[in-house]
């Protein structure tokens, strides 16, 4: 779904072209009565989300008045949405923001219905949900006004927080080890500050990427990596 555009090289000649509707046709959602997926432009004015595509994967029971209702209930109106389906096993990797419990615990059944038809679209007994932040900082977003999904109403979820810190924190240490490595080799440092990756916890945070990245891949693939 993604190939090289021909033709003289130019502003909008250049580079790859890629059609969200054939990407989501190689992986088994055309439009086939009886499929679980369908594609929706329900976001084609970027209406309901200003970060989202115009064309969206979503479950085919899912209306467009339930989504418009969830994405109501997710920060900046990032509703879940499917971006991944393996062709031969079904299991789909699907992408959404923070819901907006706050401390009341609000609860938003057309939300709890999104996520439960994505588990059923995708023939799973059990929809893992991985939050890629630490708790703690769910916690904090909660306070303002964000949070999770709770187990008390988003039934056969498994939620799991996989400690990634956040952007500014990321970004942070990364211009921390950039000074490291650019007074390398152009003044004399000390050893202590030849420690500066491990000051910066940029390999820690690395770490911490891969981590995650192969728990979710092991969860899409029916052979976990050993």
């Amino acid at each position: 779904a993604a190939t090289p555009v021909p033709g003289p090289r130019s502003a909008l000649r250049t580079g790859w072209r890629y059609d969200a509707k054939e990407e989501f046709a190689r992986m088994g959602v055309n439009g086939v009565s009886g499929n679980p997926w369908r594609m929706t432009t329900l976001n084609n004015e970027y209406s309901v989300c200003g970060s989202y595509p115009r064309t969206l994967c979503v479950p085919s029971r899912c209306t467009k008045e339930l989504l418009q209702t969830c994405a109501k209930f997710r920060s900046k109106g990032r509703f879940p949405a499917m971006v991944w389906r393996c062709p031969s096993s079904g299991r789909t990797l699907s992408r959404c923001s923070q819901p907006l419990p706050g401390l009341r615990s609000l609860r938003c059944r057309e939300d709890e219905e999104v996520l439960a038809a994505i588990r059923e679209a995708s023939g799973s007994e059990r929809l893992k949900i991985f939050d890629l932040r630490p708790r703690s900082n769910a916690m904090v977003n909660m306070a303002m006004g964000g949070g999770y999904e709770s187990g008390t109403y988003y039934d056969k979820c498994h939620l799991t927080f996989c400690g990634i810190a956040n952007i500014h924190v990321m970004r942070d240490s990364l211009e921390m080890l950039r000074s490291v490595m650019n007074r390398c080799g152009k003044e004399s440092v000390s050893s202590a500050e030849l420690s500066g990756p491990e000051v910066t916890q940029w390999l820690d945070h690395i770490r911490v990427i891969l981590t995650v990245a192969q728990q979710i891949a092991d969860a899409l693939s029916p052979t976990p990596t050993p």
